[in-house]
């Protein structure tokens, strides 16, 4: 259901929740339309609800989600079409929300009057045109949200006036050009999200004057060149995401340093060097590290254990050699390792099977020897096991049964059982009554 809830008036008694439009916005003025609609205060109408001063108007939303049975059967896809131009008139505005409905065409400029304004979220819309340089008029806004639309053009070198902005978010538009140098200048700025555009050029050096940065993701875009050494400066970032850009170059050491974040995600890129040996004594949060699809090299770093609350270990497709450290074992939270492609060799260590939290291990196109170790089967949590195409030998033990949770199965490429032997096991044990169970193999005995 659609709904339209307003907060009107100049004290806290005159102000209005959940207010009805029953007409469609049209061209008449604001005013005037709300005053054909029905003032409700949780269901019950409000007796001096239409002679409410609506120019003072500080709380506007249009909720595209949220469902209550106090509220009409009715929707709004219709009613919302493009924000009428008097909308700059409600100057007193602070808060607006538009999000998820079915807005289109270019927002008016005679919102760039709304001087008071601090949130402004257009996210999930069909807006369209460029996105307008007049944003750097409101100089009180604090949140920017027009994410998931159809802007086009560059980022506004403007944005810089806006030195209050705490969340700029552009997500998945088709934004062009390069990343303004002004939006290092952003003191305030906690959220940059610009994934999902067509952004080319480098990332710019200037980001790592905005200080209070805690999440900077420009995911899905052309970005080129190296990843700014500045960047860990960033003593408070959380999230940061470059993945599936055009980036070169080596990782930042200064980045594993950052001791408050939490995210790491580079996957998808032509990164290459090696990580360090000390990779996490200076991350003691971090949860997820997405380092997939790139050139990296050397051998995994024994310190990954010491990143005690490691949940996603991402390193599928690159060009890590050496040994599978038996530390890795101490990765208690860890919920997938993905060390898929890479050039691994040795044994599986039995300390793998102390992953009790696992739901994903892929190994798959390595060269590691040796039996699969019984540990792994006592990992009930366990989904997904690929370790196709290795050296692995010997027998798969009766304690595959224990995987009851066994969507996926890959071990294919192997010298493993014959496969009927397996397909026996299964059905001792009844896992074959999963039907989304998936077995691959081949056997590699002539």
């Amino acid at each position: 259901m659609r709904m339209l809830c307003w907060m009107c008036g100049l004290t806290r008694g005159d102000r209005f929740r959940y207010e009805i439009i029953r007409e469609k916005v049209g061209v008449t003025l604001v005013e005037d339309k709300m005053r054909e609609g029905s003032l409700r205060w949780f269901g019950h109408v409000i007796r001096r609800g239409t002679e409410a001063p609506i120019h003072r108007c500080e709380r506007l939303v249009l909720d595209g989600f949220r469902r209550s049975r106090d509220r009409p059967k009715r929707y709004w896809r219709e009613a919302a079409s493009k924000i009428p131009h008097e909308f700059g008139n409600l100057s007193f505005l602070v808060y607006i929300d538009f999000g998820s409905n079915n807005f289109h065409g270019n927002l008016p400029q005679e919102m760039a009057r709304l001087h008071r304004l601090k949130f402004l979220r257009l996210s999930v819309n069909n807006f369209r045109g460029e996105v307008p340089s007049w944003f750097g008029f409101l100089h009180r806004l604090q949140l920017l949200n027009l994410g998931n639309n159809s802007f086009t053009g560059s980022i506004p070198s403007s944005f810089s006036n806006i030195s209050t902005l705490e969340t700029l978010n552009l997500n998945f538009n088709s934004i062009e050009g390069q990343i303004p140098k002004v939006i290092g200048s952003l003191i305030n700025l906690r959220e940059l999200h610009l994934r999902g555009n067509k952004l080319i050029g480098s990332i710019p050096l200037s980001l790592s004057n905005a200080s209070r940065l805690e999440t900077l993701d420009i995911t899905f875009n052309s970005l080129k060149g190296n990843i700014p050494e500045g960047i860990g400066n960033l003593h408070n970032m959380k999230f940061l995401g470059i993945q599936y850009n055009l980036l070169t170059g080596s990782i930042p050491f200064t980045i594993f340093n950052i001791s408050r974040i939490e995210v790491i995600a580079f996957t998808g890129n032509s990164l290459s060097g090696y990580l360090p040996n000390g990779l996490c004594n200076g991350l003691p949060i971090l949860k997820g590290l997405y380092l997939s699809n790139n050139k990296l090299r050397g051998h995994m770093p024994t310190s990954l254990s010491n990143c005690s609350q490691l949940q996603i270990l991402f390193l599928l497709e690159n060009e890590f050699d050496g040994p599978i450290h038996s530390e890795i074992g101490s990765l208690t939270n860890l919920q997938i390792l993905a060390l898929g492609t890479n050039h691994f060799t040795g044994i599986i260590p039995q300390q793998i099977g102390n992953l009790v939290n696992l739901v994903e291990l892929d190994m798959e196109k390595n060269q590691i020897t040796g039996s699969v170790p019984v540990s792994i089967f006592n990992i009930s949590s366990l989904q997904l096991l690929s370790l196709a195409q290795n050296n692995l030998s010997g027998f798969l033990p009766r304690e595959i049964g224990n995987l009851t949770n066994m969507q996926g199965l890959q071990i294919s490429g192997n010298k493993l059982i014959d496969p009927l032997e397996l397909l026996k096991f299964y059905e001792y044990m009844h896992v074959m009554s999963n039907k989304n169970v998936r077995i691959t193999h081949k056997s590699s005995k002539v």
